[in-house]
């Protein structure tokens, strides 16, 4: 009789023993389980024995909200059954780059939403990777004594195209990989000095039949680490094969091809330096900064217990001579000096990296991590007890090693993986912040902008802050932001519209997570609408630029031409600011003129409300242009001559629905601008730190109510409160790229950083869409308004 057993269950945890764990380190470096990119996607690999699974996950990872997780099966069928030992995403964010075990390499880019990956360009390096470097010249800007400049040029630039980048495999050959158009690269090729193959006749090679046959006659790099410091790349490696404990560091000088030579690398040996411990090397990591500095994990094993070391060295240099009949002979060496040395007792280290600032990040393999304390910025200058009075314990102990680490785009928190796959997320920041860290954060916040990175971790860090001190800071910290914002654009004649957004987006994802500003988002969502719709006229238009000069320079005797094709977008962008108008208005009417229900002076000073679109300066710009082009736009698509070549059969209905608003205009736009005209004379009786300020605040406390009560009182029974606005006119839920209402059952895509929706871009139904074809159209959807990915 067979008896049927219960299923146990099985344990989560890693399923590799700490010795087999500790060997493999010491045979081959660990490989890459995590990478972030500047738009906060995070590509994660579990490490073998879990089988092969590439995943992408976005979101407020810090705060747990609204965390996607999908896998990347593209990714997957490419590299198959085998391990994927690097993951790296280039310095602007929008190119990643997998390696796996056999060599095989490819570069990835996002189209649109972050779950559409697309195959860049693949090659196979027919050996496994020992180092991976992007050239990225990407300049960004830096906080210099509170102004921001861009950072000197200390990285080789590809001058064919904007990709490039080097490899170096475990047998010494370097390999610099440049893009010269999309999907077409070239690339050049050289051999690292003292490696290759070796002396048969060595002692510590294998057999001479093995040798004979060219197997196992290699000297195969372990351990590498790779950097660029004012425009030379350095590169260390360590080889586990070689009977000397070695810690090798070159200097590569890449000269790309020109018209009469080839590209070529100039490889030298900067120094050598010959470890004397028994322990073995298992991490390699060089220091960021100017100088160069390199942190080694070392450790050992004997009987059933480990002990490891963080080793730091520096590159120095020393004077040497050499005395001989004719003279002394003076000449300077370079070499690698021991600086400290810490050792840590009965665990060793699985994973070392270091923050931009330098402090290193130590994951051990009771699954505790340790950071180096800080004496600057937002790092926590103290905490639990460590391994060493420099370090503080972030994670406390687990039976599961640490598998990889990785910071967040601002360095405020680390997301780590266990051995078993498991992931967790914890903040490295002060509990409570001082005044000094306050700044420090709102310049960090501001190079966000500058530099188009994601601050979802910064924002997280606004809204902690803002429930531990129970004092919201958040209306402070985006004023103090978007002033220093609007001082480094103050010599720029006229702001671009992706300038515009960045600033509406960031106040947008910060105010989005307070439930009390529901109005001020509200506010911030439709304002950033009208530059954009204003864009989208003037693109679709096809008069001279006088014409439209003139146009807006209110001349009557100027006719202006649309693109045919962009008639019907143009239907849609019409109907949503008169929509726009209706729900202003409304609440215009409501706020200063209710008979039934009066409003006090001091509710209405300090009540958010939407009115303030109207005395937002640059709305109030934006939206008197808008009401420019629509009678143009009007007057064309019902009395021009013309032919639709995308759905022809719809311009009989387009021109039907012009020739009614042109009859009868759901709004009367010219006394709408008399009505914005009159209120431009209105300045406020306090001043704005930027031009975001109102918006951010959105109360009209700086106003004198009577004075708006008496320009108001102008247009009681024209614009203001006509019939139609008897009932509640609510701007409903919409897509912000399209301008068009969104059902309750529709599929769309989210946008992390603002939390708005959109209806799915580039499909089989655009077809059908008559808007489709507007070149404006069709160039949306690949980011939010604000700047954000959707998912």
């Amino acid at each position: 009789m067979v008896q049927l057993v219960k299923r146990q269950k099985t344990d989560k945890t890693a399923k590799y023993s700490d010795a087999f764990i500790f060997s493999s380190l010491t045979f081959k470096q660990a490989p890459q389980a995590l990478s972030i990119s500047k738009q906060n996607i995070l590509v994660s690999v579990p490490s073998e024995p879990i089988p092969s699974q590439v995943n992408w996950i976005t979101g407020n990872l810090y705060n747990y909200a609204l965390i996607q997780k999908r896998r990347i099966e593209l990714i997957e069928n490419f590299h198959k059954q085998y391990a994927i030992t690097h993951l790296q995403w280039n310095k602007k964010g929008n190119t990643f780059a997998s390696i796996d075990e056999t060599g095989q390499l490819a570069l990835w880019q996002i189209q649109g939403p972050v779950d559409k990956w697309k195959l860049l360009y693949n090659t196979h390096l027919k050996q496994p990777l020992a180092a991976f470097h992007w050239l990225d010249a990407e300049r960004e800007y830096v906080s210099e004594q509170d102004k921001f400049i861009r950072e000197s040029k200390n990285c080789l630039k590809n001058p064919f195209g904007h990709l490039g980048f080097i490899t170096i495999t475990v047998h010494g050959e370097i390999t610099v990989h440049y893009q010269r158009n999309g999907a077409i690269f070239s690339s050049f090729s050289a051999h690292l000095p003292s490696t290759g193959r070796r002396d048969i006749r060595r002692s510590d090679t294998s057999c001479y039949s093995m040798s004979l046959s060219g197997i196992d006659d290699w000297q195969r790099i372990s351990h590498a680490a790779i950097t660029s410091i004012n425009n030379t790349i350095y590169l260390a490696t360590h080889s586990v094969s070689c009977q000397t404990k070695e810690i090798q560091l070159y200097s590569l000088d890449i000269k790309f091809p020109t018209v009469d030579k080839k590209g070529a690398i100039r490889r030298k040996q900067v120094a050598n330096v010959c470890l004397l411990q028994k322990a073995h090397v298992t991490q390699m990591v060089f220091k960021s900064g100017v100088n160069l500095e390199l942190y080694l994990g070392l450790g050992e094993k004997s009987d059933q217990t480990f002990k490891s070391y963080i080793q730091h060295w520096e590159l120095s240099t020393m004077d040497q001579s050499l005395n001989l009949s004719i003279g002394t002979i003076s000449a300077k060496h370079a070499t690698l000096s021991l600086t400290s040395e810490i050792p840590i007792d009965a665990e060793f280290i699985t994973c070392l990296k270091c923050t931009q600032d330098g402090n290193l990040v130590v994951g051990l393999s009771d699954g505790s991590i340790h950071l180096e304390i800080s004496s600057h910025g937002l790092l926590k200058s103290n905490e639990t007890p460590s391994f060493d009075p420099r370090f503080w314990c972030v994670v406390q102990p687990k039976k599961d090693t640490i598998s990889d680490i990785v910071f967040s785009i601002n360095e405020t928190h680390i997301v780590y993986m266990y051995g078993s796959g498991k992931m967790g997320v914890a903040r490295i920041t002060d509990d409570t912040l001082n005044e000094q860290q306050v700044k420090y954060q709102s310049l960090k916040l501001v190079q966000c902008l500058l530099n188009n990175t994601d601050s979802t971790d910064l924002i997280s860090e606004v809204v902690r802050i803002s429930k531990v001190s129970k004092t919201d800071i958040s209306l402070e910290i985006m004023q103090d932001v978007l002033r220093m914002y609007e001082q480094h654009h103050e010599g720029d004649e006229e702001w671009n519209l992706g300038a515009l957004q960045k600033g509406y987006g960031l106040a947008l994802a910060t105010f989005n997570e307070f439930p009390t500003k529901h109005v001020q988002s509200t506010n911030l969502s439709r304002a950033v609408q009208l530059p954009i719709i204003l864009d989208s006229f003037i693109a679709s238009c096809m008069s001279s630029y006088e014409d439209i000069e003139k146009a807006l320079s209110k001349e009557t005797s100027v006719y202006l031409e649309f693109d045919p094709n962009s008639l019907w977008s143009l239907v849609i962008l019409t109907t949503w600011i008169f929509d726009f108008l209706k729900w202003i208005l409304h609440e215009w009417n409501i706020l200063l003129h209710s008979e039934k229900h009066p409003i006090s002076e001091e509710m209405i000073h300090q009540k958010p409300v939407h009115a303030v679109l109207f005395l937002h300066q640059e709305s109030r710009d934006y939206l008197m242009k808008i009401l420019t082009f629509i009678p143009h736009f009007i007057t064309f698509a019902s009395s021009a001559t013309y032919q639709l070549d995308h759905l022809p059969e719809s311009q009989a209905l387009l021109q039907q629905y012009t020739d009614n608003l042109q009859k009868e205009p759901p709004v009367v736009i010219s006394q709408v601008v008399d009505l914005l005209n009159d209120l431009s004379h209105l300045e406020a009786n306090t001043k704005v730190s930027n031009r975001w300020s109102l918006l951010l605040t959105s109360t009209l406390q700086g106003y004198s109510i009577p004075k708006l009560q008496q320009v108001s009182l102008k247009y009681k029974d024209k614009c203001v409160k006509p019939c139609i606005y008897i009932e509640k006119e609510i701007l409903a839920k919409y897509d912000p790229i399209r301008k068009r209402p969104l059902g309750d059952n529709v599929k769309t895509h989210l946008c992390i950083r603002c939390h708005q929706h959109i209806l799915p871009v580039h499909t089989d139904s655009d077809l059908l869409d008559p808007s489709s074809s507007a070149s404006w159209y069709q160039s949306l959807g690949r980011r939010c308004v604000c700047g954000g990915v959707f998912v």
